[in-house]
């Protein structure tokens, strides 16, 4: 059975798509089988980053024959690096052919509009029963899967049919936040919420403090969070390996490793040990 590994965040803009992204692809360097889905269709941003789409297989097709086949087959949907290397742009196949072997992908096409989204359930009374039905079923098909690993770039909406009930069923919760007064506030009333409604839910929940400050020491973080969570930098070379159409860079898939790592799954760290400058200064 596939494990469901699922990020999410309270707002936009706290690296959710660039952790999730380079998370999955840490683990398919490591050998790991892992498909990636978008579920965030209210702020899609995989195809833009990263060029990797397609018109037929991509996840708005996919959901959409959910409802008018009643099929939950993923394998026509998905798109792999097999795939992506047969575009007629050369340029995109030097980008494709730097993407790990064993990384798949469901992701939203690109110029997707939120309002092409298949409504997935019916309005009514029976609207929540029909939304676990649902979801069941879509988890069941992931779970069922040829993968070791589901990485889900969640929405931020808790009451979004891929909210609530996703993280329910996850086996892992990825909770990405920036230090930011007003995101930390939400991030804990979402917390509050999530763990008052989901049983054992601080067994299967990590958090990231993404783009932190090197003048802060991590004991300095957790006074603020109240949480031991793993800390990533602000990164100033991301934006370079972005407009490189890289999924994320060494920097980030270093501090990722300590993710992998809590949350024991196997690898083999490519960083070397002992590094100075920017990223080596934080614990």
């Amino acid at each position: 059975m596939a494990e469901i590994l699922s990020f999410y965040s309270v707002a936009h803009s706290q690296g959710k798509r660039t952790l999730s992204l380079g998370f999955a692809e840490l683990l398919a360097m490591n050998e790991h089988k892992v498909l990636y889905v978008e579920l965030d269709y209210k702020k899609p941003s995989v195809a833009i980053s990263t060029q990797i789409t397609d018109v037929t297989r991509n996840a708005r097709e996919f959901f959409q024959d959910t409802i008018l086949k009643r099929s939950f087959d993923l394998e026509p949907y998905i798109l792999t690096k097999e795939i992506l290397l047969n575009s007629e742009n050369r340029d995109l196949r030097r980008v494709y052919a730097e993407l790990p072997d064993k990384l798949d992908y469901l992701t939203l096409p690109m110029n997707f509009q939120e309002s092409s989204f298949p409504s997935l359930i019916n309005e009514g009374e029976d609207n929540e029963k029909e939304a676990q039905e649902y979801i069941d079923k879509f988890l069941y098909s992931l779970k069922t899967s040829k993968y070791t690993y589901i990485i889900l770039n969640l929405p931020i909406e808790l009451h979004s049919i891929f909210g609530f009930e996703v993280i329910a069923n996850s086996e892992q919760i990825i909770n990405v936040v920036t230090p930011n007064a007003t995101r930390l506030f939400e991030n804990k009333n979402a917390y509050k919420f999530l763990s008052s409604n989901i049983a054992h839910l601080e067994e299967k929940w990590s958090t990231i403090l993404n783009m932190t400050s090197t003048e802060l020491t991590a004991n300095e973080y957790f006074q603020l969070t109240s949480e031991d969570a793993i800390l990533i930098p602000y990164d100033p070379a991301r934006q370079q390996s972005e407009f490189a159409l890289q999924l994320s860079s060494v920097e980030i898939r270093e501090r990722l490793e300590k993710l992998a790592a809590k949350l024991k799954i196997s690898f083999e760290s490519a960083i070397p040990k002992k590094r100075n400058g920017l990223f080596g200064r934080m614990g």
